[in-house]
């Protein structure tokens, strides 16, 4: 027996967009020219990213739709927020993080003294599916639909754009890290387009375990104690999408309460994604800028500091800024790099 769905105009998905919202994002001008004409559906309610549709027009480029909004719906053009506009894509600002020595305690209590001698910088969000795909070309990311890039090879990519890149392994990050640094050393325009902030000769990596730390603790001034009994269950939901508050799927970077280093907000550090750094899982040693053993194996495991959006837990003692967990480097889950 044939089957009929009835899609309604002001119907979402399941990521809380609107069908119009939806047809933007995928630039498909006919079927938004036909929603524009029913007066019933909204171009300013916002989804679960934060931008109405007229937004995303706005923020995507699309000129041919905002011109028919501006001729169809105009009043929908002044609930445009451009300043909020900014943080569509999350483009990679870095937040310059100084020197300083703190205590970091390993899983049996014990306290191992570090000192960072150097000053370093370290993106203020997460990587996103964009930064991601115009660098290696492909978007590996589970959650990905909603909009499409289309690079100048004519290659379709399916992405969220403003959401963090994930189902990506350690191996993976290498080869991403390598690439960015070589456009840094060929003076590639594109790298502007990914990090604004981006100078001459400025290189990548991963940050190590002490130097994730050292920016979520706000170098070293807030205690072990402080950051596991400080935030309490609601709290932190404020601050990090979780299994209780992430309905089953990362979400676009920079949408919770940062926390801070400095004064300079860092978001997502407690959950969206959790972070890969290049040091493999041992003891914790302290000292003078302090590394890990590089992966060199198939069976090796790295630490990964932070969160996910599949963390079942909702209990601040498991946000513990010394809980510390592992993930084989060519076993790649949902797991990210802040670089």
């Amino acid at each position: 027996m044939l089957k009929l769905q009835i899609v309604r105009a002001n119907q979402k998905d399941e990521n809380g967009s609107s069908m119009i919202a939806v047809a933007i994002r995928y630039n498909a001008v006919k079927s938004v020219e036909f929603l524009l004409k029913d007066a019933s559906v909204s171009l300013t309610e916002v989804d679960r990213e934060g931008f109405s549709a007229v937004e995303h027009a706005f923020a995507l480029g699309r000129r041919e739709i905002i011109q028919m909004i501006r001729e169809l719906r105009p009043e929908a053009l002044r609930s445009v927020r451009r300043q909020h506009l900014s943080r569509y894509f999350s483009s990679g600002r870095f937040n310059k993080i100084e020197a300083g020595e703190f205590d970091m305690r390993d899983q049996k209590g014990a306290l191992h003294h570090v000192a960072l001698t150097e000053p370093f910088e370290m993106m203020s969000t997460l990587v996103t599916q964009r930064m991601w795909a115009l660098v290696m070309g492909r978007n590996p990311s589970i959650f990905k639909d909603g909009s499409v890039l289309v690079t100048p090879e004519g290659v379709r990519i399916e992405m969220r754009p403003n959401h963090p890149v994930e189902s990506i392994n350690l191996s993976l990050i290498q080869k991403y890290i390598r690439r960015l640094n070589a456009l840094s050393d060929n003076r590639d325009p594109l790298l502007l387009q990914i990090f604004p902030d981006h100078r001459e000769g400025f290189h990548y990596a991963l940050p190590t375990e002490a130097e994730w730390e050292y920016v979520l603790r706000d170098r070293g001034r807030k205690s072990i104690s402080e950051m596991e009994t400080a935030i309490s269950p609601e709290e932190l939901l404020t601050l990090a999408w979780l299994g209780p508050n992430s309905g089953g799927s990362t979400h676009a970077v920079g949408l919770k309460k940062p926390t801070f280093v400095d004064g300079q907000p860092m978001y997502d550090l407690l959950g969206n994604v959790a972070e890969y750094t290049p040091d493999v899982f041992a003891d914790l040693k302290g000292g003078i800028n302090p590394k890990g053993p590089r992966a060199k194996g198939e069976w090796d495991k790295v630490v990964v500091r932070g969160r996910s959006w599949l963390d079942i837990s909702q209990k601040p003692d498991f946000n513990a800024a010394v809980a510390r967990f592992r993930m084989g480097p060519y076993h790649g889950g949902p797991y990210m790099v802040s670089v």
